[in-house]
């Protein structure tokens, strides 16, 4: 549900109305409140006249997003209230080069660390060895035979072992604390980069519709258009798995039909853009995908009532031209999968060779 804008704060738009009048903040909070449900009426500006003969010299009654995304800020604030608001903008850079070196730069550093592990355990393995106290008994020999020197080796390599027992427990324990945070951070990397495969790829219509929108909007300047490069370094976050047809489709149709079939009369006119109705737009291209997928799926059926006395030959050539036409489409789709594709086409050749042997044995 639209609603006029009405509000100081949503006064960004060349469309807006300043209030000429100071209201006491309780009145203000539940004027917010009524609007933000859509209860509050668009007031008259009595600083202009309406003059009954000339419309458009009384108070512009242009309506805002629903959402109320005119009454964030024009830059980054902006940007971001719209690409929350609708589906089809959310495009982000993925910075893989940026995730890559970061998971580069962790293992160097885990392998380090699990190298000095390593070699304290063998420390750690050495110093409990049966051999170091081999050379006590020595010793006593030595003090037996008389050439003892007041030395005593084999009690300084007893010390020197029990001491060794002390530290080295604490090395590992600090090694051990050093590598915990940098495994837990380099899991945390991979899982993101396998959600990040997840996501579609951007296209290059798609990314285009979105820059010319931001650079003709003039919210960003050069600097802060930095990240928007090159159509390959984006992702989309849409949730439906058609938004990519349907982006595309965006960009075959004619202009004219596309703002007739699909313009929101909802949303502020902008100088550049004009709003397109989602749901509508979602709602035309699936009819038509089902309808194309039924025609593809029902065309067999319709080439063996045609021509009944087709033999086995044809039917086999038949199902595999379907079959392959089937798969073509599927693999259309972007993100589909390849097992996705795979039992698809399995199950729809089973079922249509079933169809199609029903009808040849009648």
């Amino acid at each position: 549900m639209t609603t006029p804008c009405n509000d100081p704060e949503a006064a960004h738009g060349e469309n807006s109305i300043p209030a000429t009048t100071l209201e006491s903040p309780e009145n203000l909070n539940i004027r917010s409140i009524l609007r933000k449900w859509g209860l509050y009426p668009q007031p008259a500006d009595t600083s202009q006249t309406t003059d009954p003969g000339n419309p458009t010299n009384g108070p512009s009654l242009e309506p805002v997003y629903s959402r109320e995304i005119n009454r964030y800020p024009e830059g980054l604030p902006r940007q971001a209230a719209e690409q929350e608001a609708f589906e089809g903008t959310a495009i982000h850079r993925k910075f893989g080069n940026l995730l890559q070196r970061c998971l580069l730069d962790y293992q160097y550093r885990l392998s380090a660390l699990a190298k000095k592990l390593l070699e304290l355990d063998l420390q750690m393995a050495a110093t409990r060895a049966p051999g170091g106290l081999a050379e006590a008994p020595e010793n006593a020999r030595d003090i037996e035979d008389g050439t003892d020197t007041g030395e005593f080796p084999g009690n300084e390599a007893l010390f020197s072992s029990e001491k060794q027992d002390d530290i080295l427990p604490q090395k590992i324990s600090q090694v051990l604390e050093e590598i915990w945070p940098l495994l837990n951070s380099y899991y945390q990397m991979l899982s993101n980069e396998r959600a990040l495969s997840l996501f579609h790829e951007v296209q290059e219509p798609e990314f285009w519709n979105r820059y010319y929108k931001i650079e003709d909007d003039g919210y960003l300047n050069e600097e802060e258009m930095e990240y928007l490069r090159y159509p390959e370094d984006f992702i989309s976050t849409a949730t439906d798995p058609l938004w990519p047809t349907i982006a595309v489709w965006m960009h075959i149709l004619p202009k004219w039909l596309m703002l007739f079939l699909f313009k929101d009369d909802g949303t502020e006119k902008q100088k550049f853009a004009s709003a397109l109705g989602m749901g509508r737009m979602k709602m035309f291209i699936k009819c038509i995908l089902s309808l194309t997928y039924a025609i593809v799926i029902l065309l067999p059926i319709l080439f063996l009532y045609i021509f009944p006395g087709m033999g086995r030959l044809g039917a086999a050539c038949l199902v595999a031209g379907s079959t392959v036409l089937f798969i073509a489409m599927m693999a259309g789709h972007q993100g589909t999968t390849r097992p996705v594709i795979f039992v698809g086409a399995c199950t729809y050749v089973a079922v249509l060779f079933a169809v199609l042997s029903s009808l040849q044995g009648r």
